[in-house]
């Protein structure tokens, strides 16, 4: 028989149990990344495209030499990649190639290498410069000059043995040796060498050997040790030497002289000018004469090792208007003290002789083809590309400066038809009959007899890996679960959750129960669970209540052989190498081989998203291609799309080799035509646009015009960095210009870098990791109201607000970079939750990072482009080790739906609203805090009698609790830490209100309470009352299940829900977590997650408001919630209930 336990007993036992469930709370484990090593090197600033010359050299003791390339440049010139290191400690050197490619069977050549460095510790960051002889741990360290770590040796060989025979052997004491070349004879006939030896070596030993073909020690001197460096050393074949002592370091020039020459070849100098300066002092401007000529004088007691420079023009206001080339220049050479270059418009080198300088291709005049006359001239309105009709099809393609061009048909064993030269340097041919499925090429003649054969430019299908174009119906090759609708109108940009994700990420995972493992068909798939039972896929992003998924590339890209090896581990990339731009990428196919099968299958994609209530932004790469030479568009018409300098070479403001040239008549026509189709044959509902600095303001207007025609809740947002070559008078679509581009949003930077640090400098510290520094806590205020003052932006639409994205470090890994190692893992995930929480608050659209609500690691690899997928696969299992924060996410998610105020549209919105003083004359804003007021935030009636609740916010990113200025009053907790209530918790002040270390807590005016309802009448007696009643039946945990558990259909994402409404039953989907908070079922008796919070304890309860009335959420009654009793806990108290043989019942109450 059942025991019925009374309430006191009850309470006191279950209050007992939870206190030793209480205790125990399970720590989160982070990756870890000792193994791997961050190398920073700065190079020669003289050195063109050095992310393509340098290469690291690294080995552990007794382990083959390895080579790598570097893999990023940041924005303060430093390369940087990350070694995966194969023992502790490592070794390295940095060395410099005169090829630019890894390719199988190449040879290096070797023209420049770095002394050998050992003795280095994984798992940190290290920091050298090309000039120098040590490394360090702090990018801020004094390095030590090369100069001061250099042995000249000279050796006078035997006449009878082949020069190249001879080489040095080098160590230093307990290091192994190796071998260095000579590489120069001087005037007395004698061999040199120079050894380099790092810092903080004083002395050397060494060996002149001879090695044969047969034998590396044919013949070697006596060991010749303990050489001091700086120095030299003149060795003779009998191992006699001699020994000179360094050279004076500091026989630098004091003053030097530089004229500098420009040369334009439009001919436009006006306003152009010289800024200079030596290293560590101040600038100055010098004007060109007459003949474009600065002359430059410098002095430094110190000794003058290299002059800086920028070629600039200057304006009005603006000293710096456009700049010759991005990067700085030095001049380094000074004989007598002086030295002449020159400079040319667009060219990022010195010329030290006029001679030196390229000669402009004749076949290749770049002036011309970006002139306005050639662009007025031939700009064509009309369509382009394959214009397919089942009676007939029509090839045409922009081919202005072709001779001749032709169709190749590929489908008829390479059938040659000419084409007719069109209007506006068209050239087109028409076949009758269906041409659907037809593969072919145009062939391109042009003078000096060069040929190109290229994909069509505006091709919308490819065979695997591009080698040729396929004609289509577009209209027509759809899915079967595709309606070709578009779904209903979103409604504005500051109602966004935009989610970012791989396709491979999502669905490569081993165990993640997904069928078509990175694939665009693995999204589609409905019910998928990870090996141990968690939700995966489609499942898993349909719970989370996002309104966006953001998919890197999924046009076709040119850095993965579609035909290749695609599973786990074997190739991977981001997909910024665009190849294709109107085509799916094949790799996501599940037959790449198949034209159709990458379109049939991302449409099938983007219409499942649909469904799911969740619309599909496209990340799109319009800035630069992946090689010029393989683009369609660079082969059909050389050198127009992309800018050039004056000697017809790339511009590289994109740091990849090329940049688009969008103010070009025929690119920007391009980059239109592109987008629409998307929009209207995939139903694409918003774009991110990568580097979007590098384009111009009048070009992304015309995107916005022309989707606006399609739907114009389309959303755009985009890189507004300030970057590229823009042409004089071209205004670039950077954040600068943000006023000028309305309906297009900016990646507020501002607002990461004041969150969680420099962006680029793991060690740097923000707002959530300790940088204690007030401005911060002002900058983060300033991005809560929208960017305010912070950034020149329209009105807070335009803000983006994230703190992670694809590239750099994920949150987690800059946290764990920049805090102590002895930070534990609890402090680290409230932190992170902090930093994401913090976005919730802030006015703009909201950008998570896929794997952001569970701490996301890639192990410190902060530019995982092409890692492997053991670095970058998504781990739906760790949403489960951090389930709270997940669950959290989940929270914000609905809440920011629910309630309005941190979605304003206008900064005078914002303003009317918001207020940092909470209670005059105390201080809300200061180091690690930031409160302050929003009124008439939540739409209830408050106890005072006004119509809406004003809502007080408080962040406090101290290790300390905060004792927060709070009028005296009733309120209710709507967020504290982790917990987001649907049904608030009440809280009284005094005047002061307590907030946690590392949280945040929003409260609100207290609602008013809600009319009794009236009494039903009694019942009429039961003249035949049933002799044998049925005992009372338990009632069900939950009368009423929420038939799709996880997901909330939300018809209007950015309307407000009835703030009166009873919460749905919402269990956490696929049984994984809590009930929340946030939205829990009020058919079943819960423990409040939290006791009701006061500085004077009160409580508060309402009734039941009548059905359809509005009203405020329920304020949870205190009771058992009182023990601060969780489910968790709960299902524990069950367990050790049960273990003792003690089963609980609850009387059914009977309504009076």
């Amino acid at each position: 028989m059942k025991s019925i336990v009374s309430r006191k007993v009850f309470g006191f036992f279950i209050a007992f149990l939870l206190v030793i469930a209480g205790s125990v709370t399970p720590l989160a484990h982070a990756g870890s990344n000792n193994q791997v090593m961050y190398l920073n090197f700065k190079p020669d600033p003289t050195v063109e495209k050095p992310l393509t010359v340098y290469r690291v050299e690294y080995w552990a003791d007794g382990q083959p030499k390895q080579t790598q390339m570097f893999s990023g440049q940041q924005a303060d010139g430093y390369l940087n990649t990350n070694i995966l290191a194969a023992g502790n400690p490592m070794n390295f050197r940095v060395y410099r190639t005169d090829t630019t490619s890894l390719q199988p069977g190449q040879s290096e050549n070797r023209v420049w290498e770095s002394p050998a460095y050992s003795g280095v510790k994984p798992g940190n960051s290290l920091y050298t410069k090309w000039d120098v002889c040590s490394y360090s741990y702090k990018p801020g360290d004094v390095f030590k000059a090369v100069r001061d770590c250099k042995l000249a040796v000279s050796f006078t060989p035997d006449p009878s043995v082949p020069e190249s025979e001879y080489n040095l052997w080098v160590w230093t004491d307990g290091a192994a040796g190796y071998s260095t070349p000579f590489t120069g004879k001087d005037a007395a006939g004698r061999l040199t060498a120079e050894v380099t030896l790092p810092a903080p070596n004083k002395k050397v030993n060494l060996i002149v050997r001879r090695s044969t073909a047969t034998k590396e020690w044919a013949w070697q001197t006596s060991d010749l040790k303990d050489i001091p460096v700086p120095g030299g050393i003149e060795i003779k074949t009998d191992s006699s030497f001699k020994l000179k002592p360094a050279e004076n370091p500091n026989t630098l020039p004091k003053e030097v002289t530089v004229t500098v020459h420009y040369l334009r070849s439009d001919n436009k100098y006006d306003n152009w000018n010289v800024w200079t300066w030596v290293p560590g002092k101040d600038g100055s401007r010098v004007n060109f004469d007459g003949n474009h000529t600065a002359t430059i004088t410098h002095k430094d007691v110190n000794g003058i090792e290299k002059v800086g420079l920028i070629v600039r023009r200057s304006e009005s206001g603006n000293e710096w208007a456009e700049k010759n080339t991005p990067d700085d220049l030095f001049i380094t050479k000074f004989p007598q003290g002086k030295a002449e270059v020159w400079i040319v418009q667009g060219d990022p080198k010195v010329y030290y002789s006029q001679a030196d300088i390229p000669k402009p291709d004749s076949t290749n005049n770049c002036t011309e083809l970006h002139s306005a006359e050639f662009n007025k001239k031939y700009y064509y309105e009309g369509e382009l590309g394959a214009i397919y009709s089942p009676e007939k099809t029509t090839f045409r393609l922009w081919a202005p400066t072709a001779q001749a061009v032709e169709f190749v048909n590929y489908s008829q064993d390479g059938k040659v038809t000419a084409m007719t030269k069109g209007e506006k340097g068209t050239w087109e041919i028409t076949f009758n009959g269906d041409q659907k499925g037809v593969q072919y090429r145009y062939r391109l003649h042009f003078d000096g007899g060069k040929i190109n054969e290229a994909i069509d430019p505006y091709a919308r299908a490819v065979t695997a890996n591009s080698t040729r174009t396929v004609v289509i119906d577009p209209e027509k090759t759809v899915p079967r679960n595709w309606d070709g609708k578009r779904m209903p109108a979103f409604t504005s940009m500051k109602d966004a959750i935009i989610y970012e994700a791989h396709v491979r990420d999502l669905t490569i995972g081993p165990d993640n129960g997904i069928t078509n493992k990175g694939k665009f068909l693995g999204l589609t798939e409905a019910g998928t669970k990870t090996k141990v039972g968690n939700l995966s896929g489609l499942d898993y992003l349909k719970s989370l209540g996002i309104t966006h998924v953001q998919l890197l590339p999924v046009f076709d890209f040119g850095s993965v052989d579609e035909q290749g090896d695609l599973s786990f581990n074997s190739q991977y990339n981001w997909g910024y190498d665009p190849q294709n731009y109107n085509v799916p990428e094949g790799s996501y196919a599940t037959k790449p081989a198949d034209p159709t099968s990458r379109i049939l299958e991302l449409k099938s994609m983007v219409e499942t998203m649909h469904a799911n209530d969740m619309r599909v932004i496209m990340d799109v790469v319009y800035n630069h291609v992946h090689k010029p030479e393989m683009s369609p568009l660079q082969q059909t018409v050389p050198n127009y799309y992309f800018r050039m300098d004056a000697n017809c070479k790339f511009q590289d403001g994109t740091g990849v080799g090329n940049e688009t040239a969008s103010e070009q008549l025929m690119m920007r026509k391009y980059i239109v035509d592109s987008v629409t189709y998307w929009a209207k044959n995939y139903d694409i509902d918003g774009f991110r646009f990568d580097l979007m600095g590098i384009h111009d303001v009048e070009t992304m207007k015309a995107v916005r015009e022309a989707l606006n025609k399609i739907d114009p809740s389309i959303v755009i947002l985009g890189e507004g960095w300030k970057m590229g070559n823009h042409p004089a008078g071209v205004a670039a679509a950077n954040q600068e210009n943000a006023k000028k581009l309305p309906g297009i949003s900016f990646f507020n930077d501002q607002y990461r870098d004041t969150v969680k640090g420099d962006n680029f400098e793991l060690k740097h510290k923000g707002f959530i990791s300790g940088a204690n520094q007030v401005q911060r806590s002002w900058d983060l205020l300033n991005n809560i109201k929208g960017a305010q003052y912070v950034r020149d932006y329209l009105s807070p639409n335009q803000s983006v607000v994230y703190n992670e994205a694809h590239d750099n470090y994920t949150m987690f890994d800059k946290l764990k970079g920049s805090l102590p190692a002895t930070t534990s893992d609890s402090e680290l995930a409230q932190r992170h939750a902090l930093g994401t929480g913090t976005q919730y608050l802030a006015n703009g659209a909201v950008f998570i990072h896929a794997g952001q609500e569970f701490l996301r690691t890639k192990a410190g690899d902060h530019n995982s482009y092409k890692s492997p997928d053991s670095v970058n696969v998504f781990d739906y299992d760790r949403a489960k080790q951090y389930e709270k924060e997940v669950k959290f996410f989940r929270d914000l998610n609905k809440f920011r739906k629910q309630y309005d105020f941190m979605r304003q549209g206008s900064y005078e919105a914002v303003n009317q609203k918001y207020t940092h003083e909470i209670i005059p004359g105390e201080e809300s804003i200061a180091t690690n805090h930031v409160g302050y007021t929003v009124k008439s935030a939540f739409p209830v009636k408050t106890k005072s009698g006004k119509d809406n609740a004003d809502a007080f916010a408080f962040v406090n990113a101290g290790n300390q609790a905060w004792e927060a200025p709070l009028p005296a009053g009733e309120y209710e907790v709507m967020i504290k830490g982790l917990d987001v209530y649907q049904n608030p918790v009440a809280l009284t002040s005094n005047g002061k209100v307590t907030v946690p270390p590392l949280s945040i807590l929003l409260l609100r005016e207290a609602a008013a309470p809600e009319p009794e309802p009236n009494p039903e009448p009694e019942p009429e007696p039961d003249p035949n009352p049933n002799p044998n009643p049925q005992p009372e039946p338990e009632p069900e945990p939950n009368p009423n299940p929420n038939p799709n558990p996880g997901v909330e259909p939300n018809p209007n994402p950015g309307g407000e829900a009835n703030p009166g409404s009873e919460p749905n039953p919402n269990p956490n989907p696929g049984g994984e977590g809590n009930p929340s908070p946030q939205n829990p079922n009020p058919n079943s008796k819960q423990p409040n997650p939290r006791p009701s919070e006061s500085s004077s304890p009160s409580q508060t309860g309402n009734k039941p408001s009548d059905k359809g009335k509005e009203s405020a959420p329920r304020v949870r009654r205190q009771g058992l919630g009182q023990t601060g009793a969780g489910v968790p806990e709960m299902v524990m108290v069950s367990l050790l209930l049960g273990a003792c043989g003690v089963t609980v019942k609850r009387r059914a109450q009977k309504r009076s």
